[in-house]
């Protein structure tokens, strides 16, 4: 890719009266021309008012809403970085990342006004914060619609400029940032496009947090390079999506979610005489999906199209066709185009075919390093590869099983969660000498934490003094549901506790 193309620009020349965007918190509806207009707005009141240069951060920390996709462009047409901070975070979490990113504007949604004014006053940073809309007597991005002014196309820059920076929770407890360039965020749109059968017919329903990788390009992202419609939905109500998939004025084509959401869905009274029949392509990823899942959904003339990947991959890697989901149950498909992928041993060499080992991936939207983090260069890249941590195998057909997560992490509703943060969190408890923190089945979430805690000598410690200080500190889906007392935690030849067998005993 040699230059950067302005999508939003680009259709409202093309077909300005399509519609771009439909809000369903607010019932509004923009068309491409319209959003154009609202994102130059922004774009210039950034360039021109706030003085956000590029490779400077523009922040947002609310609800999923159609204001959060005119930032996102606006940011990439002025070259700056478009963070969307995650909304279920404790203060102290949001401040650490506005510390490591140190944004110039945060635009803050309704409901979300304390929990920006305390990570501000926990990052200690000059700030500027514009609101999503009646702020009373602040600015905010309404008012910036009436006056001001207006940047309609994007600046000359590189195609290696940051666009998207998402903060994926770390092995180490330290969050890292994830920098997606504009040929990343790019090549990622058009690898969605090809095998989801995305056009400027399609119509996306994007219902999944914004601040995750999966909200945001999938298939956020996608569904405006190809020009279609995209719904997006503040929060997700198992009702509400489901009535949006029926509703024959939208006509949903497409739509993305993780197994315990279209669980959820298939279990409500509605769902047996729901007309989904506009759906083409329902994705499915963040965890393994059952036969069961696959086959209620088939019944219903909407096959689930599963599919591999992370937030440093942005996110797709592999894509599972239909017709092979039930022949290939368990795998997560073949590489998209533009991606490689390989599977290597401990000395980072090719295994043979079938065999497992580490699966490591390579392509124009993987990222090549970490946002700030030259020490994890070493250990998470090798020669242009990204090793994912995962362990996976390649069978004879082409076809990826991904055989066990990174080391630690466990996936409770398609949340990543690193139990090394949890277990930062719960050490600085008076009292508390050692803690693991590991994933135990859940039949609700697929996995939810279970916190082992051996106690300092003498030491009076309950469930609810590890609880109430995880409750202040951290995100309420990273609090354990479990904490039991131990003895002693088992321990390997070098030290380490063997979570393996803490898994056992749980089991």
């Amino acid at each position: 890719m040699t230059d950067i193309r302005d999508w939003i620009a680009s259709h409202a020349h093309r077909s300005p009266e399509s519609v771009a965007q439909i809000d369903t918190a607010s019932g509004r509806r923009f068309t491409y021309a319209q959003m154009q207009e609202r994102v130059s707005r922004i774009a210039g009141h950034l360039r021109q008012i706030e003085n956000v240069a590029v490779g400077e951060v523009v922040a947002v920390l609310g609800p999923n809403s159609s204001d959060v996709f005119d930032v996102d462009f606006a940011c990439g047409r002025i070259g700056a970085i478009f963070l969307p901070l995650n909304t279920r975070l404790a203060p102290p979490e949001v401040a650490f990342q506005l510390t490591d990113a140190k944004p110039k504007v945060l635009m803050v949604g309704p409901g979300f006004e304390s929990l920006a004014a305390a990570a501000i006053a926990e990052a200690d940073l000059p700030i500027r914060l514009i609101a999503y809309a009646g702020g009373e007597g602040e600015l905010d991005l309404e008012a910036i619609m009436e006056a001001g002014p207006a940047l309609y196309s994007a600046e000359v820059r590189s195609p290696s400029d940051g666009w998207t920076l998402l903060y994926s929770s770390g092995t180490t407890g330290r969050p890292k940032g994830v920098l997606h360039s504009h040929s990343g965020v790019t090549m990622q749109a058009i690898g969605n496009c090809v095998p989801l059968g995305l056009s400027p017919r399609s119509c996306g329903l994007t219902f999944l947090p914004l601040f995750h990788v999966t909200g945001l390009n999938i298939f956020g992202h996608a569904m405006f390079y190809a020009g279609g419609t995209q719904i997006t939905m503040d929060r997700f109500d198992p009702m509400e999506v489901l009535a949006a998939l029926a509703d024959s004025s939208y006509g949903v084509s497409h739509f993305a979610g993780v197994p315990t959401i279209f669980e959820m869905i298939a279990a409500l009274p509605g769902f047996a005489d729901a007309d989904l029949s506009s759906v083409e392509g329902a994705f499915v990823g963040g965890a393994p999906s059952t036969k069961a899942l696959l086959e209620t959904y088939a019944k219903k003339g909407m096959p689930l199209i599963q599919g591999y990947g992370l937030t440093e991959t942005g996110p797709t890697l592999t894509v599972l066709d239909p017709e092979d989901a039930v022949s290939k149950l368990g795998s997560a498909g073949k590489a998209i185009m533009h991606v490689d992928l390989r599977i290597v041993d401990e000395s980072l060499n090719d295994v043979q075919p079938g065999e497992p080992g580490e699966i490591l991936a390579r392509g124009p939207s993987v990222i090549g390093t970490y946002f700030k983090r030259p020490e994890q260069q070493a250990t998470s890249f090798a020669d242009g590869w990204l090793r994912t941590g995962d362990v996976g195998r390649i069978d004879d057909d082409g076809f990826l099983f991904v055989m066990d997560r990174k080391k630690d992490m466990y996936i409770s509703g398609g949340e990543n969660v690193y139990p090394a943060e949890i277990e930062d969190c719960i050490a600085k408890v008076p009292g508390v000498a050692q803690v693991a923190v590991i994933g135990i089945a859940d039949e609700k979430w697929g996995e939810v934490g279970a916190a082992c805690v051996v106690k300092r000598p003498d030491a009076v410690l309950t469930e609810a003094d590890i609880l109430s200080r995880c409750e202040t500190q951290i995100a309420r889906y990273k609090i354990p549901k479990v904490v039991q007392f131990f003895d002693q935690l088992p321990l390997g030849g070098s030290g380490k506790v063997l979570k393996t067998e803490l898994r056992k005993q749980f089991q």
